[in-house]
């Protein structure tokens, strides 16, 4: 008997029913335990006639954006030229917001190692970082023209363009708001423990040194080398605006890590509407408000491991060594942002072996697929080096000053003894005692009952977005055949 309309709209209508009362009990849940951010609301509101919105800083602030734009176009410019001569990277199934992204990236990583080897040299003065914004921004005009000339996703006939609509006014709101923020001075703890304040000694000293008393200075800072560049630039203006200008630079991150969900849903056929709310999970997320206003580094971490995964889908694919060569270069740039990206290579080194097997089961012959992803790992690992170097040559531990009982190394002022404090203090994130339950409901926690500045609660606000795009997930990987690119992106998720 012939399947009727009738007949296969009941479930559809019966699941996005039960989705509907899923997202309904999330969102009461949800705030409920807003006490802390949401519930003070009213108390800002009171202050806020006293916040005074016009003034000299205002102008500080739009010349320290402007600053950031250029330095922004020189990325995208810079990017361009790398991924002119990888040009195995499928550009027929790239949306142009994707190419955006994947340039611009591919352009941070590029200009974050420039100005390592500049602070090394004792270059850090407005001359080189005019000379670097000069050069990108000629690459960027450059590339315009082969941007525009590029293959963009298939035109389609857009029968929810009032819906989308509405979507992108919600996606803008966050952004603005963040962008707003990050031109304010700078209030979070970790800012002005090293975000900004390990920069600003690196721009004073005009070199990359170590600080002495902030041990953070012997972390790997690829991300805050363009705090440095924004700050050299905006100096020239005045202080202020320097601050504005490495707010904003590092707001950027947040429009590319975007504009990749958003160009690699519509590259792999997902239309118009679902693409844009896959960004507004993102974009709604709290902490990512929170980061990217606040100058932490966390979402240029996401960005180039999003991009990673989306190359390393190429290569899985086509084995296409163009795929593996962009691959190790976000790993790069994500590594030398945040030592835990580690992780992020565990999960890679599993898919490359799990890719071979399944070589060895079709062809017989997985040892090109084993040596050349096992090769991008390590090329990797080499482009994030001089950092972990650094810090190695300095203290006797690359990974410094963190795991110090495992692998010592010295500096003044820190020890085994304050290494084990971090990594106590770090442990009590969640709760200082921890059952095996408590790990299983860790999703449910960090989505509902986390709390800004509460370490115990994680000490940020995920939201219930994620819980609800988890269940779809879930839904689509076990009803439907989806293809490989969200399966490997699930997978090291």
């Amino acid at each position: 008997m012939a399947t009727t309309n009738a007949q296969i709209k009941e479930p559809i209508g019966a699941l996005a029913a039960l989705f509907g009362v899923w997202a309904a009990v999330l969102l009461f849940a949800f705030l409920w335990n807003r006490g802390s951010d949401l519930g003070q609301i009213g108390n800002l509101l009171q202050a806020l006639p006293a916040v005074p919105f016009f003034g000299s800083g205002v102008v500080e602030s739009l010349v320290g954006l402007a600053f950031a734009l250029l330095i922004g176009f020189s990325w995208f410019g810079t990017g361009s030229l790398i991924l002119r001569f990888l040009p195995e990277i499928d550009t027929v199934r790239r949306s142009r917001t994707l190419e955006f992204s994947l340039s611009t990236a591919a352009g941070a990583a590029v200009w974050s190692l420039i100005f390592f080897f500049l602070g090394i040299a004792g270059a850090y003065n407005s001359a080189a970082a005019i000379i670097s914004v000069a050069t990108g921004l000629l690459l960027g005009i450059l590339a315009i023209g082969r941007f525009r000339s590029s293959e963009s996703e298939a035109p389609e006939k857009d029968h929810g363009s009032s819906v989308n609509i509405g979507i992108v006014i919600l996606i803008m709101v966050p952004v603005a708001l963040a962008l707003i923020a990050s031109l304010a001075p700078p209030i979070a703890k970790d800012t002005l423990l090293y975000h900004f304040s390990v920069p600003e000694a690196f721009v004073a000293n005009g070199a990359l040194v170590y600080v002495k008393g902030n041990i953070a200075s012997y972390m790997s800072l690829g991300t805050e080398m363009h705090v440095v560049w924004a700050m050299l630039l905006g100096n020239i203006w005045g202080p202020r605006a320097g601050e504005a200008a490495a707010g904003a630079t590092i707001w950027l991150f947040l429009p590319v890590l975007l504009g990749a969900a958003y160009g690699w849903a519509r590259s792999i056929t997902i239309d118009r509407g679902w693409s844009l709310l896959a960004v507004l999970l993102t974009a709604s997320v709290p902490t990512v408000f929170y980061v990217a206003g606040n100058g932490y580094v966390d979402l240029a971490s996401t960005a180039f491991i999003t991009l990673a995964i989306f190359a390393f889908c190429r290569w899985w694919e086509t084995a296409a060594r163009g795929g593996l060569l962009l691959a190790a270069m976000f790993l790069a740039a994500a590594l030398a942002t945040k030592l835990i990206t580690l992780f992020v290579f565990a999960a890679f080194l599993l898919l490359i072996l799990w890719r071979a097997k399944l070589e060895n089961d079709v062809r017989g012959n997985p040892a090109r697929i084993l040596s050349g992803g096992i090769a991008a790992l390590a090329l990797a690992a080499v482009f994030a080096s001089p950092w972990y170097v650094r810090t190695w040559a300095e203290t006797g531990s690359p990974v410094f000053p963190f795991y110090t009982s495992i692998w010592s190394g010295e500096a003044p002022g820190w020890d085994a003894a304050r290494s084990s404090l971090v990594q106590e203090k770090d442990a009590q994130y969640g709760g200082i005692v921890k059952s095996p339950l408590d790990y299983l409901v860790t999703p449910l926690k960090l989505s509902i009952n986390s709390q800004p500045d509460l370490i115990e609660n994680f000490d940020g606000v995920l939201g219930v977005g994620f819980l609800f795009g988890l269940a779809v997930l879930g839904l689509a990987l076990w009803k439907f055949e989806l293809p490989i690119e969200p399966k490997i992106a699930a997978a090291v998720g």
